[in-house]
């Protein structure tokens, strides 16, 4: 998918460490991925509602919205957003 090539970018600014560090500080564990990877499954037929929800969220919140517009018109990017539903299978 086009904005998402794997490999392309610069390697992150942070460690494995890093990673492990965090998700110590926030408790998580193997037991909230088994939990997440579970909500996935149950979500897996309504992921359009739950995209719909998010969107008007986002769209609702100028803040938010900004992360998803061009910078020079300040329009939404739509091909941007049309990708993000194909990311979740839609």
């Amino acid at each position: 998918m086009h904005g998402y090539d794997y490999g392309k970018v610069p390697n992150a600014p942070y460690t494995t460490q890093d990673i492990e560090l965090l998700k110590k500080t926030l408790l998580f564990t193997d037991e909230d991925i088994k939990y997440l990877k579970l909500a996935g499954q149950v979500l897996e037929d309504q992921i359009d509602d739950v995209l719909n929800l998010w969107y008007g969220y986002v769209g609702s919140n100028p803040h938010l919205v900004y992360y998803f517009t061009d910078k020079n018109t300040g329009e939404p990017i739509q091909k941007y957003l049309e990708n993000v539903r194909l990311r979740f299978g839609q």
